[in-house]
């Protein structure tokens, strides 16, 4: 039983509920069976999350969403002694300025926010990420 035996499978949900022109609420969530071939690396998870679409004054569009997903392995982890569990947060926030055009693209920031909570040391942690970029789909 090695990697080559590898199966995933998904199930996935996302609604989007339209409130006004300028304003769009996301609903999503989910869950997942991933076989490794390994117990310690077979995995249940499942997720759920909001977003919310804006149009705000001064031609900028808003985007924000918070995500929670929490997975646990099928088996003991190594060096653990019981199987990992993990919960995980997600957060977006994304400003386009949907009235500027550089070559028929609106400049973006993207914002991320990551925190991973787990009752392995080595997976636990925190980052955040910036990005500026160019996006035609406004």
């Amino acid at each position: 039983q090695g990697l080559g035996r590898r199966q995933r499978q998904m199930c996935i949900r996302d609604r989007a509920y339209t409130m006004s022109t300028s304003r769009v609420l996301y609903a999503m969530g989910g869950g997942d069976r991933n076989k490794t071939g390994y117990d310690h690396t077979s995995t249940w998870a499942g997720w759920g999350g909001l977003g919310i679409y804006q149009e705000v004054p001064w031609g900028i569009t808003v985007y924000a969403e918070g995500k929670l997903r929490y997975s646990v392995s099928d088996g003991d982890y190594l060096f653990l002694g019981k199987p990992r569990e993990t919960t995980r947060l997600d957060g977006r926030k994304v400003l386009t300025k949907r009235d500027f055009s550089f070559y028929g693209l609106a400049p973006q920031l993207d914002y991320t926010y990551t925190r991973n909570w787990s009752n392995d040391e080595l997976s636990k942690f925190e980052s955040h990420g910036l990005a500026v970029t160019l996006t035609r789909a406004f």
